[in-house]
């Protein structure tokens, strides 16, 4: 399965949906048997949360 991002628009173009199924990435990114539960965790949601920041950024912001 693939990492893939998908954003629509809701309600009149107001509000910003964002579905992302990022399993492989953070299955490759807490991938050590050194990580206890809590960190694999924290560090499962933080690449999430990057992961759907950068999906709402626009070309020219993410080269910035």
């Amino acid at each position: 399965m693939d990492n893939y991002l998908i954003k629509t628009l809701a309600y009149n173009k107001q509000a910003r949906i964002l579905f992302v199924e990022n399993t492989d990435l953070i299955r490759a990114v807490c991938n050590h048997d050194h990580m206890n539960k809590l960190l694999k965790t924290s560090l499962g949601k933080t690449v999430s949360v990057a992961s759907m920041l950068t999906g709402i950024l626009k070309g020219t912001q993410r080269t910035d």
